[in-house]
């Protein structure tokens, strides 16, 4: 079970801002199609911190962290950090043992600003095996594919993450235009749906994604 937190960012560029939820949601989605591995929700997360009167902030000791992941039922956190570097962005993972609150696993590297997905699935390949868990693997680049409908696709990401779920419904919106992304642009406009408890927006996108509308 793994708690993946938001990534820091190391620089005053208020343009990237939302790869903070952004990068780690990628993370989230791909394992959460692993039958052996589950991801422990943001609101859970959320709910748990405010409940024990801590914030993301607050979870900087092994100690803090390994009671939050014991009431998550996590055994692995995520975190990263990442900074951009002229046209590329520089990304840092590093997952941490819950039981012992010892950084277990890191891993670096670089690559298009615009283009996040190839470098976020090479760096979770390396702490997969680093860790020597059969973590799930990203699926094919699908976002990186879609270079129209990237931005908006990840800006929702991090709304949705952030809370802001109107105005990841408006990115989505956006993402759902290119035939890359529509699919999982769909998926995630009916979790933003739910999120705000419109059911019936939320059954319609279900419907257009299972095929049964326009």
């Amino acid at each position: 079970r793994i708690c993946i937190l938001p990534f820091e960012h190391l620089q005053a560029d208020s343009s990237l801002d939302y790869l903070r939820e952004a990068l780690p949601a990628l993370l989230a989605v791909a394992a959460s199609r692993s039958e052996e591995h589950a991801v422990v929700d943001r609101q859970h997360l959320d709910q748990v911190l405010a409940e024990q009167s801590l914030t993301l902030e607050g979870l900087t000791s092994p100690d803090t962290r390994h009671r939050i992941g014991r009431l998550l039922g996590a055994t692995v956190m995520m975190t990263g950090s990442f900074v951009r570097q002229d046209q590329e962005l520089l990304i840092t993972m590093r997952a941490s043992d819950l039981e012992t609150g010892i950084v277990s696993a890191t891993a670096e590297g670089r690559g298009p600003v615009g283009q996040p997905g190839q470098l976020v699935s090479k760096l979770y390949r390396q702490l997969a095996r680093d860790l020597d868990r059969r973590l799930p693997d990203l699926a094919p680049d699908q976002i990186d594919e879609a270079p129209a409908g990237n931005l908006h696709f990840m800006k929702g990401l991090g709304h949705f993450y952030s809370a802001r779920y109107s105005h990841a419904l408006a990115e989505f919106f956006l993402a759902a235009g290119d035939k890359a992304l529509t699919e999982v642009s769909r998926l995630w406009l009916a979790n933003a749906y739910m999120a705000q408890q419109q059911y019936p927006h939320a059954y319609l996108e279900l419907i257009r994604l299972a095929g049964g509308g326009s």
